[in-house]
This record gives structure tokens, sequence and C-alpha cells, in this order.
């Protein structure tokens, strides 16, 4: 009998479900059938819904059964800003390297693809892109890294890009790159940095402004070979006071680009990384940056003007 057709003389809902076999409920005993048997999209929804299978293997299950579109989603709402684990960044390399294929990429160096023409100097962009996102993976390191699974690829501005929301061989629009190579290396860091943030659980709202500003000005002094100066800051956070630090916690305010650095630089100091992802985290659960602040860090604002 052909296995599809067995199903229509069965419940077409399986009671359980893995990488091997699928259960049913039949008249007597229950039904086991090789996952192989079933139709791969069907085996990949009821996959993607029964909360009982270890996520990894319900990932598996949905890119056999080509339900990409509704699982890149559901990764970033399992991982709520946390990084990936071994076994769910294996499943997604492979998806990643077969899709790397598909699209005829060159291979990666450094973690990065730039697909780009000849003209544009590919390899100088590839030397400066890798190296602006090993900063950005050392500065994001107390979140957790990997952010996503396989490389990233830069594609011209004009391409069509990958969906926003897929934690694989994510795609971005390489920048308008100028200047020297610290000049280029900083642009890129700015790109990964966001990146990287908006893979890190954001809230509804997506990060405070103020925050990225601060965070992707960080990643690019970093790839310029400067890390932020504490006394410089400090002096920074000194000359706006409290009112404008306030008012930029709160929201009620562009962030002036110079305050927010001196903000976050002091969040992520080496003295204070650790507490960063508690930070996060309080943001996310939509606790103001003040409030979030203060259960993070046990600083308060008056801290921010005394405090390197």
């Amino acid at each position: 009998m052909d296995p599809f057709g067995l199903l229509m003389l069965i419940d077409t809902v399986p009671q359980r479900i893995d990488q091997r076999a699928a259960t049913f409920p039949g008249a007597l005993v229950p039904v086991v059938m090789p996952v192989e048997w079933l139709p791969p999209q069907a085996a990949g929804r009821w996959a993607l819904d029964d909360d009982r299978l270890p996520f990894p293997q319900r990932v598996h299950l949905a890119l056999e059964g080509g339900l990409e579109a509704e699982l890149w989603p559901r990764i970033q709402q399992h991982l709520r800003g946390r990084a990936m684990d071994a076994s769910l960044q294996r499943i997604l390399a492979r998806w990643a390297a077969d899709e790397q294929a598909r699209l005829g990429l060159p291979a990666a160096d450094g973690g990065v693809i730039v697909h780009a023409p000849p003209q544009h100097r590919g390899a100088t962009m590839q030397r400066h892109a890798a190296r602006a996102l090993q900063e950005v993976r050392q500065l994001f390191a107390p979140l957790g890294w990997p952010r996503w699974a396989g490389p990233v690829v830069l594609v011209h501005p004009d391409k069509e890009l990958a969906p926003q929301n897929r934690p694989v061989l994510p795609m971005v629009a390489w920048p308008q790159v100028q200047g020297g190579g610290d000049d280029q290396r900083a642009q890129f860091a700015r790109v990964f940095a966001q990146l990287a943030l908006d893979y890190s659980g954001p809230p509804q709202s997506g990060w405070p402004t103020w925050l990225s500003s601060g965070i992707t000005q960080i990643a690019a002094e970093r790839a310029q070979g400067r890390l932020p100066s504490p006394l410089g800051a400090l002096r920074q956070r000194q000359a706006a006071g409290i009112p404008a630090i306030q008012g930029m916690l709160r929201g009620h305010q562009d962030p002036d680009p110079d305050l927010a650095f001196a903000v976050a630089a002091l969040l992520t100091s080496e003295r204070r990384q650790h507490r960063w992802p508690v930070f996060m985290d309080l943001l996310r659960n939509n606790i103001e940056g003040e409030q979030a602040l203060s259960i993070a860090y046990d600083l308060s604002l008056q801290d921010l003007l005394r405090v390197r």
C-alpha cells in the first residue's frame, strides 16, 4: 500500500513525531510510520507544533519540509536573545551551506562573504569586513555568540536581501565605504553591530535608539583599533548632566550620539560587561532604561557622573 494512502485510514494528526518516526492513533493499536514515509511538509508542520520534541529536531524536520518562512520567527522566539546552542547551529549551518551553494556564493573568509563584482575590490572589502566582524564578536561576547548561523553575506544595495528575520546566512547591504582601511572597518563594524543587536531578541518596539547609537559607535571605535576611554566617557556624561541623560534613557528626545556613546561605554566596559546581559533582558521585558540601569548595574543617574 502507498504509505501516503495509509494516512487516509488512520487519524491524520500524529500523537508524537521525531526525526525517525511518527506515531498515529489507530483503531486498535497505535500505528508507527517512518518519517520518510510522510509528506515532508506535513511532517515539518507537525514537528513545529509539537512542544515535546527537542527544538533542534523540530527545526530539522521543518527545514526538510521547506517551511523556512514559518521557521525563522519560531527560532527567534525560541532564542529570545540567547546564543544558539551547538546542536541548533549545526542544523542551520548545513542549511546555510546548501543555500550558499544554491546561490553560487563565493567561499566565506573570516565569517563574511562579500558578494561583489571585481570592480568593487571585493578582496579588500572582505579583509576589512572580516576584521570588523571579529571586533563585533568580541564586543558582543558577554551576550553570547553566535547570534546567527553561517557567514554574513554583504551584497550590493541594489540586490534583493534575504528575509530580515532569518537567523542563518544573514544578508546585509554593504555600506558606502569611503576613506582608508580604518574608516572602512568602522563602517562595516556599524553594520555588523546593528545586525547583532537585531538578532539579540529586541523588545517589540525595538532597542532604544540611544543604545543602538552607542553600541554601533563603540563597535566602530574598536574596529579602528581604539577602545573607549573611561575618563573621556565620564567627562562627556558630566558635561551633559543628569537631565540630558535622564531624557535620553526615557526616550524623550533624540539621543546625542556622543552622550549615547558615553553611557554605552560604561555599560560595556571590562569591569561591568558581565552585567550587560541582565540590562538587555530588562529592556527586552519593557523595563525603562533608568530602572534597568539601577537593577542591572546598581547605578543611579548621579553615579553616572562620578564613576568610570
